[in-house]
């Protein structure tokens, strides 16, 4: 039984990966295709104001813990 389920794992990734083929293009393609979506910076000022209010946003360099070294 073991060994079916891991056939059908198996084919179940191959048809994955043909799937893949399929679409085209390289990592790189991809890559430039997102890089070439401007950004949201209603997203970016969302992101920042709910850092701000859970208070893990950044934080002057004087106010910053120092590290601990390790013992």
């Amino acid at each position: 039984m073991k060994m079916k389920h891991k056939v059908q794992e198996e084919e179940s990734l191959a048809e994955a990966y043909d799937a893949l083929v399929d679409v085209g293009g390289t990592i790189d393609d991809d890559i430039d295709r997102a890089l070439a979506v401007p950004s949201s910076s209603a997203g970016a000022d969302s992101l920042a104001e709910l850092k701000k209010r859970m208070g893990i946003g950044a934080q002057p360099a004087a106010a910053q813990p120092e590290p601990q070294p390790a013992q």
